[in-house]
């Protein structure tokens, strides 16, 4: 395979991140043998990242850390979603697919802020 598959993966979102998040990256790992075709960008608190990174041994050849300050809630309603979600790990996660700087881009967390991008991908 010539170009990498780019993945975007909010570790921020959902409950018990990145605990959870992280562990699917780690299963992710585990179940790929080429694992040379991906590069898995991860989203959010990089110390808290780290910690988990850690905690499985994962080498850091197979990702990629970008810093992101906020997180959206999954208490919040769409709408404070919205407003609030300027720099977040979902936003950039999302963002990185749409500018393509990623091919794909997931996240657990509270889907408020979607509405918002589709409406952004309609007016574009």
């Amino acid at each position: 395979m010539n170009k990498k598959i780019s993945i975007a993966i909010d570790a921020m979102g959902g409950e018990n991140a990145p605990l959870k998040t992280i562990g699917g990256i780690n299963e992710f790992i585990k179940r790929n043998k080429s694992l040379d075709d991906f590069l898995i960008k991860i989203y959010g608190d990089v110390e808290k990242i780290k910690s988990e990174l850690s905690k499985f041994n994962i080498e850091q050849k197979f990702f990629q850390i970008i810093h992101s300050e906020g997180v959206v809630s999954d208490n919040e309603t769409p709408l404070t979603a919205i407003k609030n979600s300027k720099n977040t790990s979902m936003w950039n996660c999302v963002s990185s697919q749409l500018d393509a700087e990623s091919d794909i881009s997931l996240s657990a967390g509270n889907t408020g802020i979607i509405s918002y991008f589709e409406d952004d991908i309609k007016n574009n």
